[in-house]
């Protein structure tokens, strides 16, 4: 709502559509002569806004929809505590989320350590005088790696 934005209003989305409802039915002039409604809002006194849209010629004019509203606006005070509520959720499921990734990672880095750390055999080949030399490669990075050349030359597969 630009009006409420310009006023520096803190308005929950259910009061921002109910003025909105009221600018398309009154103009924009129109709604910035409910003077004391936007004193309320600017003091975040929603019943007092109510009553202040209550009193008015719009409220007579309008009919139904103008009760609504008011209907609408007294009750929007539960809206901001439902949309408090669902920032709060979101906020958690967030937080929950950064907590797993943050789990992920220090996993990762464990997993990463342990790889680094293991002590890795010396490779053993045998040459063709089935004399044990050793071997002139690298070792495998990784355990799992590791532990199939390990099988391999302890069942004499490799």
């Amino acid at each position: 709502m630009n009006q409420a934005d310009k006023k520096g209003i803190n308005l929950n989305q259910e009061q921002l559509d109910i003025l909105s409802n009221m600018t398309y039915n009154l103009g924009e002039g129109g709604i910035m002569n409910f003077k004391n409604m936007w004193s309320a809002l600017e003091k975040g006194d929603i019943k007092t806004a109510s009553t202040e849209m209550k009193d008015s010629k719009w409220y007579n004019q309008v009919g139904n929809r103008s009760r609504e509203l008011v209907s609408r606006m007294q009750n929007s005070d539960i809206s901001k505590e439902i949309d408090n509520v669902q920032i709060a959720k979101t906020n958690a499921k967030k937080k929950e989320i950064q907590t797993q990734q943050e789990s992920s990672k220090t996993i990762s880095k464990a997993m990463k350590d342990i790889n680094e750390n293991v002590a890795k055999p010396t490779p053993i080949m045998i040459n063709n005088n089935n004399e044990e030399n050793l071997a002139s490669i690298d070792p495998p990075e990784d355990v799992e790696s590791m532990s199939i050349l390990w099988l391999n030359k302890s069942w004499g597969l490799g």
